[in-house]
């Protein structure tokens, strides 16, 4: 192995080790951690209707509370829709905030939902195709987008019996992203974390 080879392996090991290294938790992490876990168990104790109505203020208020976020994402409706009235791109955020509570509601209540209840939740169209897919023995790719509930599509999935692994970003507290990552794989799926897959690998 000559030296830049070996230069090049040892770095890609160095890299890997600060990717796998665990982020110590820190007190903020903790207390985040507990609200935001106190939150889910509330939200998933009430009825559904109710977390979603619940949620739906929340997300709301969020949108008048959250100048920053509500800021970049007006930013961003600008230059993808530039012919658009502002009273339109601030229709279409404000809607987006309402999606996201529905979405945390929903989430919420994964430890409720089984084979039997799903439908209740959202209906499953074109199974056939993949079924058709699966049939040929290979591994099947989904590319989805983050358009509606992307949450519990995967989530729905492997309760129907065909759970799928699904890329996510590592997020910046440990201690939540584990505790998203088990509401995640009730129904048999597990996450791979955006850092460790091939093409970051070979960026």
């Amino acid at each position: 192995m000559d030296e830049l080879t070996a230069n090049g392996a040892r770095s890609l090991a160095d890299t890997q080790d600060q990717v796998r290294a665990p982020k110590r938790p820190t007190f903020r992490h903790r207390c985040e951690y507990l609200a935001a876990a106190t939150i889910l168990k509330l939200l998933g104790w009430m009825p559904h209707g109710l977390a979603r109505g619940a949620c739906g203020m929340l997300a709301g208020l969020s949108y008048w509370m959250w100048p920053r976020l509500r800021r970049v994402g007006l930013y961003n409706l600008r230059l993808a829709f530039p012919g658009r009235p502002e009273r339109e791109h601030r229709r279409v955020l404000y809607g987006l905030f309402k999606g996201f509570g529905r979405m945390l509601a929903d989430f919420a209540h994964f430890p409720r939902m089984n084979r039997g209840n799903i439908e209740r939740y959202l209906v499953y169209d074109g199974f056939e195709h993949y079924e058709r897919a699966q049939k040929q023995g290979k591994g099947i790719l989904f590319l989805t987008a983050h358009f509606g509930n992307w949450e519990i599509s995967s989530f729905a999935h492997g309760l129907y019996g065909y759970p799928c692994n699904f890329i996510v970003r590592d997020l910046d507290n440990p201690l939540i992203g584990a505790l998203v990552e088990r509401y995640r794989s009730r129904s048999g799926g597990r996450p791979i974390a955006h850092s460790r897959t091939p093409r970051r690998w070979a960026s």
